[in-house]
């Protein structure tokens, strides 16, 4: 028992006033390190995503060439380019590096060292 207010310790005191405390019972007694209900692991079935998959390749629809992964920063001003040349062409923006690239490499005239 609360021996200041003498209140069975499996009840709550909410407090609606200053002058009369409101009794909430208690759902059981308090577990050490227990876990609210939204806290709580789902089964194993339900971690499995459940996101739909990628549709499959349409039939008879050729794969592009084999590409590298490339991640660059580029100045703000160019990005903003780059933008308006894919609205300006239609094309999309890996398509524009790889033929600014190709121009690039031109102009220097260097080769694919691996070409035979």
């Amino acid at each position: 028992m609360n021996r200041e207010r003498n209140i069975p310790p499996s009840t709550s005191m909410l407090g609606n006033s200053a002058h009369q405390p409101t009794l909430v019972p208690s759902v059981g007694p308090p577990q050490v390190g227990a876990r609210n209900q939204g806290d709580q692991k789902p089964d194993a079935k339900s971690t499995r995503s459940t996101t739909p998959r990628r549709a499959p390749r349409r039939r008879g629809r050729p794969r592009g060439p084999e590409r590298e992964m490339l991640s660059v920063r580029i100045l703000a001003e160019n990005d903003r380019k780059l933008t308006a040349a894919v609205e300006a062409t239609g094309l999309n923006p890996q398509s524009i590096v790889d033929q600014a690239l190709e121009a690039y490499f031109k102009r220097l005239k260097i080769q694919d060292p691996d070409a035979a």
